[in-house]
């Protein structure tokens, strides 16, 4: 029996852009939009823009998503916590890229999750995590809307109001 598809991968990650929630965040949270900031020696994503203001570098660096090297040099594997946006594969934000990968590859579909998002399911401020879930999830859809029957993302869905989450 042969399947009506080739391949699907059901566990891809995008990453998310810099400007996402600057530009998508209902605007009472602007001032505390998630980013991504520019370190000494790594670029850091932080949650909120206001908390981590006058703060220390944090701890981890977004190197760990910097992965571009291992398009040119597959077999190394190196990866560390330090890394800058601009050494993030493009079509890890880019949905045209990511369809030419998929092509590339093989790849039919694929099941696209957040990969910085998901670090927001720990903010305590209810509507704060909500507005950030939103940005997201608008953003998302976006993205998926590029290759409609090829790309399918999964959404940010609080879990603490059963009512106001499904809605």
């Amino acid at each position: 029996m042969s399947l009506g598809f080739r391949l699907v991968s059901a566990d891809s990650h995008i990453v998310e852009p810099p400007t996402l929630w600057e530009e998508r965040i209902d605007r009472r949270f602007a001032d505390r939009a998630p980013t991504i900031v520019k370190g000494e020696k790594t670029d850091y994503f932080v949650v909120d823009r206001k908390e981590a203001a006058g703060r220390a570098e944090p701890g981890g660096g977004i190197g760990l998503l910097a992965t571009k090297s291992k398009y040119a040099d597959p077999d190394n594997c190196s990866f560390s916590h330090r890394g800058r946006w601009e050494e993030i594969p493009e079509s890890s934000y880019d949905p045209d890229k990511r369809v030419r990968e998929l092509d590339a590859e093989g790849i039919e579909a694929e099941l696209v999750y957040p990969t910085l998002g998901l670090t927001m399911y720990d903010i305590e401020d209810r509507e704060f995590r909500y507005a950030c879930f939103s940005a997201y999830n608008r953003w998302i859809e976006d993205y998926c809307s590029a290759a409609p029957r090829r790309l399918f993302g999964i959404a940010m869905i609080p879990t603490d109001d059963i009512d106001r989450d499904v809605a």
